[in-house]
């Protein structure tokens, strides 16, 4: 996975990530983050997940796409919330339910949030 993140060449507006795969990512930034799953992810475990399993990655990565825009619109809060529903939906199909945490439920409700505070990086 190190081999294949070392190959990613970032977008404008995103940064090189600050320490190695290896070391598990202790205390990234906000910014770390969105590098990091907006771009290394979808790269680097392409060929370690299962196909099932990275497509449905691919639904949560496309979400994180709609929300985090810098000026978010209504349609892009309701494809990031199809985007979540399908992730949610794929959750409970790959994995024992036991393994699915309350902020997978939560997930569902974020759209109604942004329609009523805002974009997600405003809070």
């Amino acid at each position: 996975m190190q081999k294949a993140d070392e190959k990613v060449v970032l977008p404008p507006d995103y940064i090189l990530l600050g320490t190695k795969i290896a070391k598990k990512f202790p205390y990234m930034k906000a910014d770390e983050w969105k590098s990091g799953c907006l771009v290394y992810s979808s790269v680097v475990l392409r060929d370690v997940l299962l196909l099932s399993e990275f497509n449905n990655w691919i639904e949560f990565v496309n979400a994180c796409r709609y929300f985090t825009k810098p000026s978010v619109s209504k349609e892009d809060i309701e494809k990031g919330h199809k985007c979540l529903e399908e992730f949610c939906k794929g959750c409970e199909t790959l994995y024992d339910l036991d393994l699915l945490s309350p902020n997978m439920h939560l997930h569902l409700h974020l759209h109604q949030t942004m329609i009523e505070f805002g974009p997600i990086y405003g809070y």
